[in-house]
């Protein structure tokens, strides 16, 4: 299914409900670690998680999350979604307008050709959305916000109350004028197997039917504002942030590292540094007068997300757990839908 689609938005302030760019964001790529360095920074994370309280970890998640289940990002040179041609047809204004709400009223059918092989593909969760389960299992996982409506978190069995989908899932639409709802394997259905995509229509009104993602200009959903205020700011229960795939660009969901209680630690797991990562100089940088957080960076050249995942599960007892969840497989969404 599709990644965060937004990682390439155009920008907007930062306190803006939909989701924009910050055009202060910067990454920074090509960056290597010795694996001693790694290794020291797997060894303070798995400490922390060890002895941090319960239900005190919060996850966010992006497209990096799952390209090894072999969903590309944006950023995956000569994997990305648009490089197979499909949609030069179209003679798009702008690649990115078949994620713009006021395009897809206008021309729907470009966003229902990309997209219909994310939702008909039978991808799988990666290690690291398993380990996210196990975090939640190990009574560790306060919330986990991801920016991606591939639905892998909840094919790995993240509790519905613990999962916000910042930018909505596919596995709800409603058509666009009597709000009819409709459930993923009926909008599949509608989409057709013919080399043509076809455009799902409401059985009642005859409208185009849209799956309930969050496309640029659209705000997010309430409990994104809702779960944000209660775990970051009212009562801040956090002790631990993990950003985990995410290009830490995309309004206001980049802001949330920012939100993290004074002396919790903030992790970043990823290829490459961005947002409050962006200038750290090693896989661990200590809590000082400027920096009021423990930042850890894991990733870079040296190790894919899912090879830090497994060196923390190994670090933390937790190897055997961790392959038993991905033996046992994924949730079917489809006969969850039904």
């Amino acid at each position: 299914m599709l990644q965060c689609f937004t990682d390439c938005a155009q920008n907007n302030s930062s306190s803006s409900n939909n989701n924009s760019v910050d055009k202060n964001s910067k990454y920074q790529e090509d960056i290597e670690f010795s694996k001693q360095e790694l290794n020291h920074g797997i060894e303070v994370l798995a400490e922390k998680i060890r002895n941090i309280d319960d239900h005190s970890i919060v996850v966010l998640t992006g497209a990096g999350l799952s390209t090894a289940s072999g969903i590309p990002d944006f950023r995956t040179p000569g994997k990305g979604l648009f490089v197979n041609g499909s949609l030069e047809k179209f003679n798009l204004p702008d690649p990115m307008a078949i994620f713009d709400s006021d395009y897809f009223q206008t021309n729907p059918e470009p966003f229902f050709e990309l997209t219909r092989d994310f939702v008909t593909t039978g991808y799988k969760p990666s290690k690291a959305h398993y380990f996210l389960k196990l975090l939640e299992k190990k009574n560790k996982l306060l919330r986990l916000y991801t920016q991606n409506i591939d639905g892998l978190e909840t094919k790995s069995g993240i509790s519905k109350e613990l999962l916000v989908n910042c930018h909505g899932m596919y596995d709800t639409a409603k058509c666009q004028h009597c709000k009819k709802e409709y459930l993923l394997p009926t909008v599949i259905e509608k989409l057709g197997t013919d080399k043509d995509v076809k455009i799902p229509k409401c059985d009642d009104c005859g409208n185009v039917i849209k799956p309930d993602i969050v496309m640029y200009s659209d705000d997010l959903p309430e409990k994104y504002f809702s779960c944000l205020k209660d775990d970051l700011k009212t009562t801040p229960k956090c002790q631990l942030f993990i950003c985990i795939g995410t290009s830490l660009s995309v309004m206001p969901v980049c802001r949330m590292p920012y939100f993290i209680p004074e002396g919790a630690t903030r992790v970043l797991i990823n290829r490459e540094r961005c947002g409050v990562f962006t200038h750290i100089k090693s896989p661990v940088r200590e809590i000082h007068e400027k920096h009021k957080h423990l930042d850890l960076f894991l990733g870079g050249k040296t190790m894919t997300i899912d090879q830090a995942i497994e060196k923390l599960a190994k670090a933390l007892g937790w190897k055997s757990e961790l392959n038993a969840l991905v033996k046992k497989g994924p949730i079917d969404l489809l006969k969850q839908s039904q």
